[in-house]
């Protein structure tokens, strides 16, 4: 297994390994809660997402599956690409109903030719559409503004249209 990705925060760490087909988050914190609500959430938007999940006093451990594509982040900013993501984005929204992944952000997103893919659902929860719909903007704007994407308010509109 290798270290890909490692975040402290108020509640702690938060590791992500990759290896053996898999991924595998452990967070070296818990919260007996939101471990449960949050399986049920993931599983009801993305069923089968988690391959396994452990909970103890002192970590809480998600197996995930490896989501073949490539990462949006290191994809292009053109036109046609956003429109692309948007359409998949405002798609997600509306598939997902009362609850909302949360973290929009392109890292978040795997293409694989003509499909698209949701990954890393720490932050999904109940949303209204219009919550769901600022926090994709917001996460959308900002990361394709870091790419130099000065039109994406004028994209976004036209997505709305």
């Amino acid at each position: 297994m290798i270290l890909v990705k490692s975040r402290s925060d108020m509640w702690g760490t938060r590791r992500v390994y990759k290896g053996n087909g898999c991924y595998i988050k452990e967070f070296d914190y818990c919260d007996h809660y939101w471990y449960h609500k949050h399986i049920k959430m993931v599983d009801t938007m993305n069923p089968g997402y988690y391959i396994n999940t452990f909970y103890s006093t002192t970590r809480m451990t998600f197996i995930m599956k490896t989501v073949p594509g490539v990462n949006a982040k290191t994809l292009g900013s053109g036109i046609k690409f956003v429109k692309r993501i948007l359409k998949f984005v405002h798609s997600n929204i509306q598939e997902t109903g009362s609850l909302g992944h949360g973290d929009w952000a392109l890292e978040n997103i795997i293409v694989n030719g003509n499909d698209m893919q949701m990954i890393d659902w720490d932050a999904c929860g109940v949303m209204t559409k219009e919550e769901k719909l600022n926090k994709a903007y917001h996460d959308l704007k900002k990361d394709f503004e870091k790419k130099g994407l000065r039109s994406f308010d004028n994209i976004w509109r036209e997505s709305h249209d």
